[in-house]
């Protein structure tokens, strides 16, 4: 509250655990956003900012990714008309840089074309981060279940969650994944104050 006293001033979070990584303040944990949007950020910037972090952590990095939300893209100048279809094109463009093995890249994309794009980092110990896709919407889980190792809810009522993780792991099944691999979170908000009123 002394650095941020306005709920609407946020610091950028990929700067925030790069700071935490590097005055080791969270131990052996793994390090992520629960939501990096695909909106105002280029997935070719998010990818060199998740692999940096995973090589400097030495394997602690997630990836939290999904596609936002309308009330934080649109002031931006965010086209909305299509938000899940960018989203899947950041994925496999994140995806593409990773597995390119240091060879150049390039991509039609209607959202992301890459032209000869260079991605040299290497994955640590052969491994890239985890993506973890928040996901609500139907399209949005089968894209969880075909591309992720974790899922973020869009809800947190018990039968809810039951009939969206089942669309996850049917989703996975189908891509011929272990439906079991993906590791489903909670999320629940909390608030905190001296008193209840308060």
């Amino acid at each position: 509250a002394r650095l941020i006293p306005k709920m609407d001033a946020h610091l950028e979070p990929w700067t925030i655990l790069g700071y935490l990584a590097g005055r080791n303040k969270l131990g052996r944990m793994k390090l992520g956003v629960a939501v990096t949007d695909t909106g105002r950020r280029n997935p070719a910037v998010t990818a060199q900012a998740a692999a940096s972090l995973h090589l400097l952590t030495r394997g602690r990095a997630v990836l939290g990714i999904g596609t936002g939300e309308r009330e934080s893209n649109a002031p931006y100048g965010v086209d909305w008309s299509q938000p899940v279809a960018r989203f899947e094109e950041a994925v496999a463009t994140i995806r593409a840089l990773w597995d390119s093995n240091g060879e150049l890249v390039s991509r039609d994309s209607p959202f992301f074309p890459l032209h000869n794009a260079t991605f040299a980092l290497p994955p640590y110990r052969g491994k890239w981060p985890e993506i973890w896709i928040a996901a609500h919407g139907p399209r949005m889980m089968r894209a969880t279940g075909r591309y992720a190792d974790g899922w973020f809810p869009g809800t947190t009522r018990a039968i809810e969650y039951g009939e969206q993780l089942q669309i996850v792991r049917t989703a996975a099944s189908d891509a011929g994944r272990d439906p079991m691999a993906i590791t489903p979170a909670l999320i629940r908000f909390i608030v905190t104050g001296r008193s209840r009123d308060e």
